[in-house]
């Protein structure tokens, strides 16, 4: 499907294309929804003109930007508007305005073929600059990642997080979010106002147990001790494309668990007919690896046994099993961790 901003379209087999969306503005962003990783390449269709007139209303609205090459945030959008901007959120990515640093977070470059939420105070009109247009900057990477990418999504700028007597605060800290025991996002600290996204459920199947308006995300942070701690502090109630801003966290020393068994990730994911997870031992015990539907059914039990201490892959099959999420669960006599696979024939 096709999602708009407040309009969609749906691929009917008969009919066509149906839903409140008819046509493509070459001024207004779009999610796309696909079963497979695929190339897009749009026809019939003109280069958007880099002075168009881009007319925002108070809130948030999906845009486009009319460069081939990427341009700086704080470059592309005029200094008379620039004020009105509350931020900017892409897909897993966000800047948000900070008054002494300029925009901070792990989005920095506007580009060509991606569409955006602008979040201004009022409403506005301008047109993007795009004088600074340039290929060689760096476009932002999309890394694959051990969660589903939702189309609803918000952003926590944490400004500090304290772990005195835990070790360092170090680049490469790696940051989580969880809502009830499920990963909805994650981060490598980079100093200062890092970004952590947080996914939303958008009512698909793959997005189920993510985030709804009101659920409190529970952060931790792996220092380079290898242990996953706890973090506390403000933390605001979860809604859809907002950028929240958390002044510290801190490691919760009630809640410290030091974690014995870590999963990396499943890649790839989704996945068609198999994918390789990764999980971490930290210290020698009895692993179980299992797959259950969602359902709470095992579908397969791929190891179980002891294993040293190290970093371990093993490949999951779907052969034989309907498309659909399901759940990877790795654990030991004290600890339970799980990961979401999709399965897409």
């Amino acid at each position: 499907g096709i999602i708009g901003e407040g309009v969609a379209a749906s691929p009917n087999p008969v009919l066509g294309w149906v839903g409140s969306l008819t046509s493509i503005d070459p001024l207004s962003g779009y999610w796309i929804k696909v079963d497979q990783a695929a190339l897009l390449s749009v026809e019939n269709a003109n280069l958007t003109d880099p002075s168009a007139l881009y007319n925002l209303r108070f809130g948030a609205n999906l845009i486009s930007f009319p460069s081939l090459n990427p341009v700086p945030i704080g470059d592309a959008i005029p200094d008379d508007v620039e004020g009105n901007f509350l931020g900017i959120i892409g897909e897993g990515v966000a800047a948000s305005p900070n008054p002494v640093l300029g925009w901070v977070g792990s989005l920095s470059n506007f580009e060509g073929g991606k569409g955006y939420w602008a979040k201004v105070d009022q409403g506005i009109s301008f047109s993007f600059d795009t004088s600074s247009s340039d290929a060689r900057l760096i476009s932002d990477l999309t890394f694959d990642l051990p969660y589903i990418q939702s189309t609803e999504q918000a952003f926590y700028f944490i400004e500090d997080i304290d772990v005195s007597g835990y070790g360092e605060l170090e680049f490469g800290n790696l940051i989580k979010a969880y809502n009830n025991g499920v990963l909805v996002g994650q981060r490598e600290w980079n100093g200062p106002y890092t970004d952590i996204p947080a996914m939303g459920n958008d009512l698909s199947l793959e997005t189920a147990g993510y985030c709804e308006v009101g659920d409190n995300i529970e952060f931790t942070i792996t220092l380079n001790d290898g242990i996953e701690y706890s973090l506390n502090g403000m933390v605001p109630g979860w809604a859809s494309n907002e950028i929240y801003s958390i002044s510290s966290l801190q490691i919760d020393a009630v809640e410290i668990a030091p974690s014995q068994i870590m999963i990396v990730g499943a890649y790839p994911n989704p996945f068609n007919p198999s994918t390789a997870i990764s999980y971490q031992i930290n210290q020698e015990a009895d692993v179980n690896i299992s797959v259950f539907n969602l359902n709470g059914q095992l579908v397969a039990e791929l190891f179980n046994g002891s294993q040293d201490i190290g970093i371990y892959q093993i490949d999951f099959n779907g052969d034989g099993l309907s498309s659909g999420m399901y759940i990877v669960k790795v654990s030991n006599q004290s600890e339970i961790h799980t990961q979401k696979i999709l399965l897409m024939k």
